[in-house]
């Protein structure tokens, strides 16, 4: 265990520290105990160790000082900007509070539901240590299946039964327990028409598939193998693909492919009966 989860552990300590962090006239307290601010710089003030650090601090202190867990989310927010990892747990303890609000996280909407999707996805695989390697500036420094993934799960898990059907807080209490398809299916209900999450999903949409029709020209060439070579030549094949989007899931195609019959080898077909 390190001295600074040691340190962080004691509310006693913690409050010493906040109050010569907070109280310049004290030099000499202030000099015995680090700062939340040297704490999350320690040892570079870098993203990746702000974010690392960060989020250790905060599954420490669990929901036993929800304060101390603010400064730190307004600490990591202040360097490495309205991150995934943030987002979501302030979402949470709004919820928790019964101080949530839409025009609080649009940008979490209009940005971050579908990256928290993939992230649930990697961190169900074999390989999710490795996919986090790859991609950890994506996963903004928070590895998969963390404490810190822990318990935001936990927290929404508990606060769910106590959201109403229907409501922003009941569908994000849904997804960060890592129930991506039921907070999909969630959305469909026409329970959620007016709703300001599947407002946005409806208008990214349609942004992103207006319609739109591909038309696809394609040629190629057929060779016969094996024993079919004995009967068939090579011939060319020209093909077209009409295709368009119908959601974020699912593509329609339709296609026509034109074969040139060209002169076959003679050969006899033989039925019974």
């Amino acid at each position: 265990m390190d001295g600074s989860k040691t340190f962080l552990r004691s509310p006693l300590l913690f409050l010493l520290t906040a109050m010569a962090f907070m109280l310049p006239g004290t030099p000499g307290l202030a000099q015995q105990s680090p700062s939340m601010e040297e704490l999350l710089h320690l040892p570079y003030a870098d993203c990746e160790t702000i974010a690392g650090n960060a989020h250790r601090l905060i599954s420490d202190f669990y929901f036993d000082d929800i304060d101390s867990m603010d400064i730190i989310l307004n600490l990591w927010e202040e360097e490495c900007g309205a991150v995934e990892p943030v987002l979501r747990l302030r979402i949470l303890l709004d919820i928790l509070e019964n101080s949530y609000a839409d025009s609080n996280y649009i940008f979490y909407m209009e940005n971050y539901i579908n990256k928290y999707e993939n992230r649930i996805e990697a961190a169900s695989g074999e390989l999710y240590f490795d996919d986090y390697e790859r991609y950890k500036v994506y996963f903004n420094y928070v590895p998969l299946r963390s404490r810190f993934d822990q318990l935001t799960r936990r927290l929404a898990l508990d606060l769910l039964p106590e959201q109403k059907q229907g409501s922003s807080a009941y569908l994000f209490a849904l997804l960060f327990s890592d129930n991506a398809e039921g907070f999909e299916r969630e959305l469909e209900l026409p329970l959620y028409d007016g709703n300001l999450i599947k407002k946005i999903r409806e208008k990214k949409r349609l942004k992103r598939y207006p319609w739109e029709i591909d038309l696809t020209l394609y040629a190629g060439m057929w060779s016969p193998v094996g024993a079919m070579q004995q009967n068939f030549n090579r011939d060319w094949n020209l093909g077209l693909l009409l295709g368009s989007y119908m959601n974020d899931r699912t593509r329609l195609d339709y296609g026509v492919m034109l074969h040139y019959a060209g002169d076959g080898k003679p050969f006899e077909m033989f039925v019974d009966g």
